[in-house]
């Protein structure tokens, strides 16, 4: 819902969408990523829990590679987002991207959040 949302915004707001696109992709990615391994894969983030299926190992050791990735994304993410939205709030005439910068910010924060809690664990 909330991919859709943010490009209605941006179009009802004339905003490229180059612009939102960029400033979503991290985020939207790492959900999107951490959506498929643990909640349609059922993928654990300690080994003894999948250590019976070949599967359950594979998305594992999939996290297991993606995390500290995922982590430097979502940091570097954040802090790009904070310093768009600082940018674009000095200036008058750039105000309407704060519609597309802020909820990237929060988002930023969500991934970063949820990978730093998802810590691969043998």
């Amino acid at each position: 819902m909330y991919v859709p949302a943010i490009y209605v915004v941006s179009k009802w707001m004339r905003i490229p969408f180059s612009w939102t696109t960029l400033s979503h992709l991290v985020p939207t990615t790492i959900a999107l990523v951490m959506i498929r391994i643990f909640l349609i894969g059922h993928g654990a983030t300690v080994a003894q829990h999948v250590a019976g299926t070949a599967g359950g190992m594979n998305l594992w050791s999939l996290w297991c590679g993606l995390w500290l990735l995922f982590l430097l994304a979502a940091f570097t993410a954040g802090m790009v987002q904070v310093g768009a939205t600082l940018a674009v709030a000095v200036r008058h005439d750039s105000r309407r991207y704060l519609a597309i910068t802020i909820p990237g910010v929060l988002m930023a924060i969500f991934a970063l959040l949820a990978v730093f809690a998802n810590f691969p664990d043998a």
